[in-house]
C-alpha cells in the first residue's frame, strides 16, 4: 500500500493576503506545502521538506511545536531527525551545538503525537511527582548496603563537612537487613500536591554504624554541560541521625543501574539530627555527566550517632527542574528547519485510509496558531519473485547450500522471507526489501538422512495483498560409499569342526569411522548373527562339519546411510575324510563292554591323518566325558572313539582307586593300542563333574582327578581344572592310552567350613570356543591350562 500525504491549511486571513501578518496574530505556515507519497510500512518519510514560517516576534524560545494526529493509534509515529546545524540527541534538541529545546517526555512521537518544547525549563519525567505515583522512577527497596554492592561512592559520615563531632569511626552499612519503603505522599510537600518519601528503619549489627536505603532512580533525560539543575529536599531524623544523598550520573549502559565505571556528580550529602525544613539545591551540570541517558539517584540512610544500634530516617524530594543554558533564540529559520526534519511512519498492515493531523506553533509572547492536514492512504501491491531454484544432488551428511534469490518489483515488500516444506530446512528471513532489490537466502545445513524429496520453496511477505511466489526443486540426498580398509586373509586350511575366524574393517566414503552393521557370508549367502559395528571393525568365527572349499566374506551395510559393500572372498578349504570303500582302509573300532553292564554309550568317528589334531566331541553326551583330542603322528585311517558309562566295575578290574569313586567308564579309541604314546602326542580327555555330586559326597574340589586302570593297577592322571560355571566344573586329564577310567575325589575333613574363593572370573567353555586364537578342542585345553590351573580353593581345617 502507499500513503499519499496532503496538507490543507485553514487560514483566518484572506487568500489574497496570505503573506501579510496581523500585528498580534499567531505564527502560521505558508500554503505551498508539497504532497508526500508514502508506501505502507516503507519506513520514515518527511511530512514536508520545504516550509516557510512567519511569526510576529521571530522568537519561539518560550514556545513549542506540536504535531498531533487526532485519530492516532500506536501504529502512528513522528520523530525529529538531525540535519545540518540541527542535531537531536536523545530528548535534547540543539542548534549549532547549543541546546535550544527538549522533546517532551510523554509526547515523544509515539501514538502520533510529537511535542518539542523550546522553554528554558526542560520537562523531566515526573519530576514533581504530580502523577500521584512513581511513574518514571525505579525503586530498590531491598538495598543491600554499600558493602554488598559496587556503589562505593557512599561516604562515611566523617567525610561530610557539616558533621562537627562524631563519637566513633562509623562503619558503612554494617547491617543484615532493615525495613525500606518508597512512596508518593501528600502530607509533606514542597509544591503541588505530592512529593517523594523515602523511609528506612530497624537495627544495625553494631553501634556507630550506618545503613542505607531505599534507593530510587529516575528515567533518563539529556543534559548539556552548563545546564542548571534545581531540586528541593527535606531530611528528617528518626531513630538516629539521617545520612542522605542526591546524585546525577551518566548511564553508559542505558540499564538504569549505576556502575562504578560510570561518571556521576554529587548534588548533596547531609548528616544530622535536625532539619531546617525544605532545602533547595542548585547545581550546574558538569562535563562528566553531560549528554544522553542522565539519571537522578536519591539514597536515604541513617547514622547511629548514639551507638544504640536503632536507626530510622525519612528523605523527601520535590520540584526538580532542569534549566537549559543557551544564548540561542529559536527564530523562524530554526523553526523551519525543525518542521522540515519531522518524519512520519505507520507500522500497521491496514491503516485508516485518511488521517487528520494538526501542526501547532506557540510563540514566545504571542498566541498559538495551528494548521490542519490530511494523510491519504492508497494501496499498491508488491510482487516477490523467486530465482535460482535448481535440483540438487549431494551425499548424506555433507553440508549443502540452498541459495535462492528474491526480487521485489513495483513496490517494497515488508519482512520478505523464505520457508520450506521440509522440517529440517530452517526458515530464512531477508527482512525489508526495496523495489528492484535482489536478496540471497543462504541455507547451510547438514541433511539428516538419505532420501529423494520434492522441496517446495515459498517466498512471502507480511505486506497485505502482496503477490508472493513459490517454486519447486528436487533434493536428492544419496547414500555414501563404504571403503574396505582391511580384507580377511586370502585363504585358510582348517579341519572339519575346527574354529576359524573371518575379520574385516571399513570406513565411510569421507574417511569417517564407519557406524553400521556387518554380517558373515558364505558363498554369497548371509550366515550367522549380524553384528553392530561401532568402530569400523567386524570379526566372525565359524566351523564347517563337511569337507569342501568355501568363499567367506564380511558384508558391511546400513539400510539408511550407506551402500552395501563386501570384503574380498577368503577361501577356506576343509579336507574330507577317506572312507573304507574308497581307500580300501578299514575303520578301527575298540572292544565294547557287555550290554547289561552299560548305562550309556557315546561314539564318534574321525579320519586320523599324521600331523593333524584330532578332536572327538561328546558335548551332548549324558556321561562325564565331553571330549577327546590328540596330535596324530601316524596315518590311522578311520578311527572310532567309544565312551561307555558302566553300572559297576568290570570283572577284569581288580581293586578300586583311592578316594571317593565316581562314574566308571570304558574309553576306547580304535582297537587296543591304535592310539597311544607311540602313535599320538598330547592325548587329553575332557570331563565334567557337577557341584551336586561334590556336595552330596563331601568332596574337596581340589582333589578331583581322573584315574586309569592299566596293567592291573589304578593310576591317577595329571588333571587340570579348566572352568566353573557355578553348576559344573570342567577338567582335562593327560593319558598315555585308553582303557577303564573313573572320576575320583577325596573327602573334606570339615565340610561345613569349606570356603572356595575364586581369584578371577573363570572362562567358560563357550567363551573359550569363541576366542579368535582357539583352534578346536586342543586350543581350548591350552587356554584352560594357562588361565585356570591356579584357581584357588581353600580348605579350612
Amino acid at each position: 500500500m502507499a500513503i499519499a500525504i496532503e496538507i490543507v491549511i485553514v487560514l483566518s486571513l484572506s487568500i489574497g493576503c496570505s503573506h501579510v501578518l496581523a500585528d498580534s496574530g499567531p505564527a502560521w505556515l505558508n500554503t505551498t506545502l508539497d504532497n508526500v507519497s508514502y508506501t505502507e510500512q516503507e519506513g520514515w518519510v518527511k511530512i514536508d521538506a520545504d516550509v516557510t514560517v512567519f511569526s510576529n516576534t521571530d522568537d519561539f524560545s518560550e514556545g513549542y511545536l506540536e504535531v498531533n494526529i487526532t485519530d492516532g493509534t500506536s501504529y502512528d509515529e513522528f520523530r525529529l531527525v538531525s540535519s545540518g546545524l540541527l542535531t537531536v540527541s536523545g530528548d535534547a534538541v540543539s542548534w549549532d551545538g547549543e541546546r535550544v529545546g527538549t522533546i517532551h517526555n510523554t509526547k515523544d512521537g509515539s501514538n502520533g503525537v510529537l511535542r518539542i518544547d523550546f522553554s528554558s525549563s526542560a520537562p523531566l519525567p515526573n519530576a514533581d511527582f504530580e502523577t500521584g505515583d512513581l511513574t518514571g522512577w525505579t525503586v530498590n527497596d531491598t538495598y543491600p548496603g554499600v558493602n554488598g554492592t559496587v556503589q562505593a561512592w557512599v561516604e562515611s559520615p566523617l567525610d561530610d563537612p557539616d558533621v562537627s563531632t562524631v563519637d566513633s569511626d562509623p562503619r558503612i552499612d554494617d547491617h543484615n537487613s532493615v525495613s525500606q519503603s518508597a512512596t508518593v505522599q501528600s502530607s509533606t510537600i514542597y509544591e503541588g500536591s505530592y512529593a517523594l518519601k523515602l523511609t528506612i528503619g530497624g537495627n544495625i549489627l553494631e553501634g556507630y554504624g550506618t545503613a542505607h536505603g531505599p534507593m530510587i532512580t529516575s528515567s533518563s533525560f539529556a543534559a548539556a554541560e552548563g545546564d542548571n539543575l534545581s531540586l528541593n529536599w527535606n531530611a528528617v531524623a528518626g531513630g538516629d541521625w539521617y545520612d542522605v544523598y542526591g546524585f546525577i550520573f551518566k548511564d553508559a549502559n542505558d540499564d538504569g543501574i549505576w556502575d562504578n565505571g560510570e561518571n556521576y556528580q554529587k548534588l548533596f550529602h547531609d548528616v544530622g539530627s535536625t532539619t531546617g525544613g525544605w532545602i533547595t539545591t542548585n547545581a550546574t551540570v558538569n562535563s562528566n555527566v553531560a549528554g544522553e541517558n542522565v539519571r537522578f539517584v536519591f539514597l536515604n540512610g541513617n547514622y547511629d550517632k548514639t551507638g544504640g544500634q536503632g536507626i530510622g530516617s525519612d528523605l523527601y524530594i520535590d520540584g526538580i527542574v532542569l534549566e537549559i543554558n543557551t544564548s540561542t533564540a529559536v527564530n523562524n529559520s530554526i523553526m523551519e528547519s525543525v518542521i522540515e526534519n519531522i518524519e512520519y511512519n505507520n507500522t500497521y498492515d491496514s491503516p485508516i485510509p485518511t488521517k487528520t493531523y494538526t501542526l501547532t506553533l506557540k510563540e514566545s509572547n504571542a498566541g498559538t496558531g495551528f494548521n490542519t492536514g490530511y494523510i491519504n492512504i492508497t494501496t499498491v501491491d508488491p510482487i516477490l519473485t523467486l530465482g535460482n531454484i535448481a535440483d540438487l544432488t549431494i551425499d548424506w551428511g555433507i553440508i549443502l547450500n540452498l541459495n535462492h534469490s528474491i526480487a521485489v518489483s513495483i513496490d517494497p515488500a515488508n519482512n520478505a522471507g523464505i520457508n520450506y516444506n521440509i522440517s529440517w530446512i530452517t526458515d530464512s528471513t531477508p527482512g525489508n526489501m526495496n523495489t528492484g532489490e535482489i536478496t540471497w537466502s543462504n541455507q547451510t545445513i547438514s541433511n539428516s538422512t538419505a532420501q529423494d524429496i520434492t522441496v517446495l520453496v515459498n517466498a512471502n511477505t507480511t505486506t497485505p495483498l502482496g503477490n508472493n511466489d513459490s517454486a519447486i526443486f528436487q533434493l536428492n540426498i544419496t547414500k555414501r560409499d563404504i571403503n574396505i580398509t582391511s580384507d580377511p586373509i586370502t585363504s585358510q586350511n582348517v579341519n572339519r569342526n575346527e574354529l576359524f575366524w573371518i575379520n574385516g574393517s571399513a570406513q565411510g566414503e569421507y574417511s569417517e569411522t564407519f557406524l553400521g552393521n556387518a554380517t558373515l557370508t558364505r558363498n554369497g549367502v548371509a550366515i550367522g548373527t549380524p553384528k553392530t559395528v561401532t568402530d569400523g571393525n567386524a570379526s566372525f568365527n565359524w566351523t564347517e562339519s563337511s569337507g569342501g572349499t568355501y568363499n567367506f566374506a564380511v558384508l558391511f551395510y546400513n539400510s539408511s546411510y550407506y551402500f552395501n559393500t563386501s570384503t574380498n572372498n577368503s577361501v577356506v578349504t576343509v579336507p574330507s575324510p577317506s572312507s573304507s570303500s574308497s581307500s580300501g582302509s578299514r575303520a578301527y573300532v575298540g572292544p565294547s563292554q557287555p550290554p547289561e553292564e552299560v548305562m550309556s554309550t557315546d561314539s564318534a568317528i574321525k579320519h586320523v591323518i599324521a600331523g593333524d589334531t584330532v578332536d572327538y566331541d561328546f558335548g551332548d553326551a549324558e556321561g562325564p566325558v565331553i571330549g577327546i583330542s590328540f596330535d596324530a603322528k601316524d596315518d590311522k585311517g578311520v578311527v572310532v572313539a567309544n565312551v561307555q558309562v558302566l553300572e559297576k566295575m568290570p570283572d577284569v578290574v581288580t581293586g578300586s582307586p583311592e578316594g571317593v569313586v565316581g562314574p566308571v567308564m570304558s574309553i576306547t579309541v580304535g582297537s587296543e593300542g591304535t592310539i597311544s604314546q607311540k602313535s599320538a602326542e598330547n592325548i587329553l580327555i575332557e570331563f565334567k563333574v557337577s557341584w551336586e555330586w561334590i556336595k552330596e559326597n563331601n568332596i574337596d574340589p581340589t582333589t578331583i582327578r581322573l584315574s586309569r586302570f592299566h596293567d592291573g593297577k589304578w593310576e591317577d592322571l595329571p588333571t587340570t581344572l579348566m572352568s566353573d560355571n557355578g553348576e559344573i566344573l570342567y577338567f582335562t586329564a593327560e593319558t598315555p592310552g585308553f582303557s577303564i577310567f573313573s572320576v575320583v575325589g577325596d573327602n573334606m575333613e570339615e565340610a561345613a567350613d569349606v570356603e572356595i574363593p575364586v581369584a578371577e572370573e573363570p572362562v567358560t567353555p563357550e567363551e573359550a570356543e569363541d576366542s579368535p586364537d582357539a583352534s578346536g578342542f586342543t586350543s581350548f585345553m591350552a587356554i584352560g591350562i594357562v588361565g585356570f590351573a591356579f584357581l584357588m580353593y581353600r580348605k579350612v581345617k
